[in-house]
């Protein structure tokens, strides 16, 4: 069952042709018959006109248009749609009538508000079925009364030029059961950059800009979903938004699935793995501890005789068993409460041990003076 609505993503250099082809789109859609096109609701987002970085009044730049409705460019609307006056703005561009500094806060923030204005468009258009509607012949109609329904559009216009920006956009259309697509206007930077430079002030992309999105550019390939390339060739021929369309309803398929969450961890296993770090953490103490009273003993004063020895040995191995024993007793279940590491816990045992030598050397040099 074909998805109730798209998002196609229209990506491409500056100056590629996105906005363009949008407007073109949106006016073959109100020339095509019902069942081919006409009748469908196409919702323009241009993500230029959300990136701001001077303080200015805007209002929402989606083009949100019935049948024969223009997309908006450059502050211009269809009279039906909202216009905002920073349509085309690119990337961070400041206002001030001059090339301006790339502002990453306020690219950041105005991707941020376009992508909100995408999820608000897929949500409205998971509930249109029963919204009432216009037709391509302007004839009122209701989706639950004549069997009708209110299919969607959403042309999203952007560079996006990294992977991962897209696959955003694909998740956003899962998650709302949209179709999703990939347009990509394959233009050389040489013709995308004459373009951009012939572009009025306000909206053009300062050549630094420009330059890095050229080397950042990665090419949407056929896994990212849905895709169809075009060329400026491809698109100076007549009737090239009417075909481009045709190929874009020709795509237009079955819901995206959600990502798959990778399984859980097994708990059983998760407690069992638990369980063997601990054992594991104890059996690591016991050893070290043996090694540390093994070697205390072994460096006993020469004159020590063997009950100092024994009472050396009987000393630490009862503190090294306590040490063992308030191991153990920290973990319940398989886990380990305990927050002493087993390095500070034989830190200690060298250091009573060390202690404990010290003093039966005394011992023993004061034994040595009384004879």
């Amino acid at each position: 069952m074909d998805a109730h609505c798209c998002v196609v993503v229209l990506c491409g250099l500056p100056g590629s042709g996105k906005t363009t082809l949008a407007a073109a789109i949106t006016n073959a859609i109100a020339l095509q018959p019902q069942g081919q096109g006409g009748g469908l609701e196409v919702v323009h987002i241009c993500f230029d006109a959300y990136v701001l970085t001077q303080a200015s009044s805007t209002s929402d730049c989606i083009s949100n248009s019935a049948p024969g409705g223009a997309a908006c460019r450059g502050g211009q609307h269809d009279g039906r749609g909202q216009s905002d006056s920073s349509v085309g703005a690119p990337h961070g561009v400041s206002r001030t009538g001059h090339f301006g500094s790339f502002d990453p806060a306020g690219w950041k923030q105005g991707r941020r508000r376009a992508l909100l204005k995408l999820e608000a468009a897929l949500k409205d258009g998971s509930n249109s079925r029963t919204d009432t509607i216009l037709d391509s012949t302007n004839a009122q109609s209701t989706a639950s009364g004549n069997g009708l329904c209110r299919e969607r559009l959403i042309l999203v216009d952007d560079t996006m030029h990294l992977k991962s920006m897209r696959r955003q956009v694909r998740r956003l259309a899962a998650q709302h059961a949209a179709a999703f697509q990939i347009v990509h206007l394959h233009c050389s930077a040489a013709i995308a950059g004459c373009r951009n430079s012939a572009r009025p002030t306000l909206t053009r992309v300062p050549s630094e800009v420009f330059l890095r999105l050229v080397k950042a550019m990665e090419t949407p390939t056929a896994a990212e979903g849905a895709l169809l390339t075009c060329d400026e060739a491809t698109l100076e021929r007549p009737g090239a938004p009417a075909a481009v369309l045709q190929s874009m309803l020709a795509a237009w398929g079955a819901p995206e699935h959600p990502p798959q969450q990778p399984p859980g961890p097994d708990p059983f296993q998760a407690a069992a793995d638990r369980a063997a770090t601990a054992a594991s953490q104890v059996q690591s103490l016991d050893v070290a501890s043996r090694r540390v009273v093994s070697h205390a003993l072994s460096n006993c004063p020469p004159d020590s005789s063997a009950a100092d020895k024994a009472d050396l040995a009987m000393r630490l191995n009862a503190l090294r068993r306590q040490l063992v024993e308030e191991c153990r007793a920290c973990t319940v279940g398989g886990l380990r409460d305990c927050t002493t590491p087993v390095t500070q816990c034989i830190r200690e045992l060298q250091d009573q041990a060390e202690y404990m030598l010290d003093d039966l050397a005394v011992t023993c040099s004061l034994a040595r003076l009384r004879v």
